[in-house]
């Protein structure tokens, strides 16, 4: 973590700030990625970075940002978090004020998000028994067969 902070520490203040904003407004969207490859080409070569170090600092943000959410970390409180980790002063204030001003609508859009992709939709069986019966014993053979079919919830069928 530390030297992920070093790595934002040496990015442009102003610059940055549009990094944080663009990134909490697209994190909650799990099913697509943040930023197509000519966004991050872009991102690297405006912030003079490789393409690991953009995806090192893009995950450091997001995991502060989703940490953050999960545990209602206020401004402040994530401030003094992020400059015990080894932010600058400037970085880990652009990170604060911008968890100042977007937590409510992305805990918001957290919400909204089912947590289980795959709802049950249907349960078939089947039961079978076979008997057996003479002088000597009798036995049954129970089998049961369970069929579950499971789907995405968002579609009807």
């Amino acid at each position: 973590y530390r030297q992920v902070a070093a790595m934002i520490n040496s990015l442009n203040p102003d610059k940055f700030t549009l990094l944080l904003t663009s990134l909490i407004q697209k994190l909650h969207d799990k099913s697509a990625r943040l930023f197509s490859d000519e966004e991050e080409e872009k991102l690297g070569n405006m912030f003079g970075v490789t393409p690991k170090d953009l995806k090192d600092i893009l995950e450091c943000l997001s995991y502060t940002f989703e940490q953050s959410a999960f545990t209602s970390t206020s401004p402040e409180d994530l401030h003094t978090v992020l400059i015990s980790g080894g932010f600058d002063e400037a970085h880990a204030r652009a990170v604060s004020a911008t968890w100042s001003a977007e937590a409510s609508a992305y805990v918001t859009r957290l919400k909204d998000q089912k947590l289980g992709y795959q709802a049950l939709k249907s349960v078939d069986y089947q039961l079978n028994m076979v008997m057996h019966e003479s002088d000597l014993s009798r036995q049954q053979d129970p089998v049961g067969i369970f069929e579950l079919k499971i789907g995405d919830p968002a579609n009807s069928r």
